[in-house]
């Protein structure tokens, strides 16, 4: 497989070496592992030796049975990415469904309005702040007593656009990312349960666009070459 195919095939390996615990069950993760396992599987290559080196076979034959048994490995794989990725998605939505937050209003409207005011807060008061304070301040608001201030910084992705917008990416004091910074503040805005959920979550969408890495390993794929 290309030098890229092969970066790629290690580091979902070592992704799902480093999230087995948070994956989950339903199987899409140890479908992933068989698939690379496969690619790497030397079966193939040993079939494909004996099919050529066969003396009682014509050349056209071998020629045709060899491309026959590569066509039907790339088939094979192409419905263990179907199965995987179907799987990974019934996975990923039922994690999502339970990794909610506490509601902020019962009327979704009435809540929108909060979030909307603690957006031009929040604004207000970091946009002031050097960004090297950024994340550090974004932590003191979420920690206060405005629960829909809370909300916006534990339960949103206004913080990530936000941070993005001054160009900050961690606290220079202490190297912490803003998802390492809120971790341990999710239970203002999160019951156990969910924010379990959540961290699983997380978890999960490192895998995003799993089948297109699947796919790219198998198109670089020959056989005898892994």
């Amino acid at each position: 497989m290309s030098m890229y195919a092969a970066i790629t095939s290690d580091h979902l390996r070592n992704l799902l070496e480093d999230s087995r615990e948070g994956l989950g069950g339903n199987g899409w993760a140890a479908k992933t592992g068989e698939f690379l396992d496969q690619m790497r599987s030397p079966e193939l290559s040993e079939r494909l030796k004996a099919i050529r080196e066969n003396r009682d076979y014509a050349e056209a034959y071998k020629e045709a049975r060899a491309a026959e048994a590569v066509s039907q490995f790339k088939d094979d794989q192409e419905r263990r990415i179907r199965e995987i990725e179907r799987a990974y998605q019934e996975k990923l939505e039922a994690v999502r469904d339970g990794a909610k937050p506490r509601r902020l209003a019962a009327n979704p409207a009435d809540s929108e309005a909060r979030l909307g005011n603690a957006r031009a807060d929040a604004r207000m008061m970091l946009d002031s702040v050097p960004p090297e304070q950024v994340i550090s301040h974004m932590a003191q608001l979420a920690q206060g007593d405005d629960e829909a201030m809370a909300h916006l910084l534990l339960a949103t992705s206004w913080p990530t656009h936000y941070l993005a917008s001054r160009r900050v990416t961690s606290n220079p004091s202490t190297g912490g990312t803003w998802e390492q910074v809120k971790a341990p503040l999710l239970s203002r805005v999160y019951d156990p349960q969910a924010a379990g959920a959540l961290e699983r979550l997380t978890r999960l969408e490192r895998f995003k666009g799993l089948g297109d890495d699947l796919r790219h390993i198998l198109a670089s794929w020959q056989p005898g070459r892994v």
